[in-house]
């Protein structure tokens, strides 16, 4: 079953996860940085395990941007 929470990763966790589908890691310190910005994000577990991570980006005010 697919739990889904509204808690933002950790780096190591956000490089594992785009890591696992070909898009690479980044620099930790730069993670931290966009996931500090991150305004609400949801995550996705399988039996505890990570499957999926989708995060609301924008300035607040007019442009919101669904990162998946």
């Amino acid at each position: 079953m697919i739990e889904l929470t509204t808690e933002k990763l950790s780096a190591e966790e956000f490089n594992f996860l785009t890591d696992s589908v070909g898009w690479g890691m980044r620099e930790i310190s730069v993670v931290e940085e966009a996931l500090r910005n991150t305004l609400y994000s949801v995550c996705a577990r399988e039996n505890g395990v990570l499957v999926g991570y989708a995060r609301l980006l924008g300035d607040k005010t007019v442009f919101l941007y669904v990162r998946m």
